[in-house]
């Protein structure tokens, strides 16, 4: 998950800093996609604890 949180915080850093609006759209789809990828995970996390 680390390397989704990354993306995460480099597309927030395109959204806030970024002047292209075609980069800042991908930041944003790009945000979104790693945010679900990441609860996907955790959702599968927490049905399979460690035992």
């Amino acid at each position: 998950m680390p390397h989704h949180e990354n993306s995460i915080a480099l597309a927030r850093a395109e959204l806030e800093l970024g002047r292209d609006e075609d980069l800042k759209k991908a930041a944003f789809l790009i945000l979104i996609d790693q945010q679900r990828e990441i609860d996907q995970v955790q959702a599968w996390l927490r049905q399979h604890p460690p035992k």
